[in-house]
């Protein structure tokens, strides 16, 4: 194993413990369970899942930019200590009048494993291993995002739900010991500059000036406003229309995961051989497709089915972050993903919102069909990008 190779290895680890900390309570299908178990209309969860999106779109671009002036692990460490300390909170229901302060503290902190990991992936990644290193990224977000969602969901129906936000915070504890033992492995990648504001404005210069960067960043934002619906209301949607347990939830998101962490892996061995463009396109007009045929889902098998397939669909993502790692100056590497990152964060503050205000104003089935149609939208920047490339 090379020295690069081994410390992208190292890092994985940490990625992993990560994601499943977030997973197993506020960021999987236990929280919006947890929510409404506390009587909070779905409405109002929408608008705490748009706080905690909010405080991810205002900072990760910031956590991107301070990662390419120093030791990108220091920023990560931060991060998972705060988290640690946070996740216990939630089980206080006298502190339910403040969730919101928690949500948008959580996206602020949580929001810079982001920027950083990929920015990590990015710096110790040949050009032509690039597409298989991000879609690596992916399998271990999924792999985390598996076991995370299936041990939250267990745990929370045999013991309840505090125990699920406990879990969370072990979790992430682990992760803080390993970041702190390990940083000394990515500390010559550090950059140091003098005039940080200058330092920001040439990166943004040089970020926002490329067109193609542009058409990025608007298929991060409705394509994240799409995807939001998976995570924000579709456990509700099993729950309510489907009449699905919590464990039978906690096992559609866990196959969920590992479909998606199968195919990432084909998915990126295919991007050294075949152009990025038609697959990306390919995933994101069949994820329109599955969107739209969750209207007719009527059982526990519709669900798990469809949910499958838009995993397999998803997992063309990690070449668009590819794409953007190729266009990206390198001297703002971080900072690049942070923007990206943002503009993912912007799609899921808006979709949250809106998706709890259709199930209101029409019935769950329209989630569905509304997130259908913004995919499509996403599958048409895909093919201008296809033409510019």
């Amino acid at each position: 194993m090379s020295s690069d190779s081994g410390r992208i290895s190292l890092f994985y680890i940490i990625l992993f413990l990560w994601v499943a900390s977030w997973t197993a309570s506020t960021n999987g299908p236990v929280m919006p369970l947890y929510i409404n178990h506390l009587g909070i209309k779905e409405s109002d969860w929408g608008l705490l899942a748009t706080f905690m999106a909010a405080g991810m779109v205002v900072f990760e671009w910031l956590w991107g930019f301070l990662s390419d002036r120093g030791n990108r692990l220091i920023y990560t460490s931060v991060s998972l200590l705060v988290m640690t300390l946070l996740f216990p909170l939630y089980t206080n229901r006298g502190f339910i009048h403040v969730f919101f302060i928690f949500q948008i503290l959580l996206g602020s902190f949580s929001v810079s494993m982001g920027p950083i990991s990929r920015s990590l992936v990015s710096d110790y990644s040949s050009p032509e291993k690039i597409g298989l290193a991000m879609s690596l990224w992916s399998v271990f977000m999924t792999l985390g995002s598996m076991i995370g969602s299936l041990l939250g969901s267990y745990i929370a129906q045999r013991w309840g739900f505090s125990y699920a936000f406990y879990t969370s915070s072990l979790l992430s504890c682990c992760a803080l010991v390993f970041s702190v033992f390990h940083y000394r492995s990515f500390a010559d990648y550090q950059r140091s500059v003098n005039n940080l504001l200058e330092a920001a404005k040439d990166g943004f210069h040089k970020i926002v000036l490329n067109p193609s960067i542009r058409l990025l960043l608007l298929i991060a934002v409705v394509s994240f406003m799409s995807q939001s619906v998976i995570w924000s209301f579709l456990p509700l949607f099993a729950s309510v229309m489907v009449n699905m347990s919590t464990v039978e939830i906690g096992l559609m998101n866990a196959i969920f995961s590992f479909t998606g962490l199968l195919a990432s892996i084909t998915i990126g061995k295919l991007s050294e051989h075949v152009r990025k463009e038609p697959i990306i396109f390919a995933g994101f007009m069949s994820s329109s497709l599955f969107f739209l045929s969750f209207y007719l889902a009527v059982t526990p098998f519709h669900t798990y089915l469809l949910s499958t397939l838009i995993a397999v669909s998803f997992s063309v993502y990690p070449l668009v972050v590819a794409s953007l790692s190729e266009l990206a100056p390198k001297e703002h590497i971080g900072l690049s993903m942070g923007i990206y990152g943002s503009f993912e964060d912007m799609g899921m503050m808006i979709g949250p919102a809106l998706y709890g205000l259709i199930w209101e104003l029409f019935s769950p089935r329209h989630l569905f069909l509304f997130s259908g149609f913004i995919q499509i939208t996403g599958t048409v920047l895909i093919l201008f990008l296809w033409k510019k490339s």
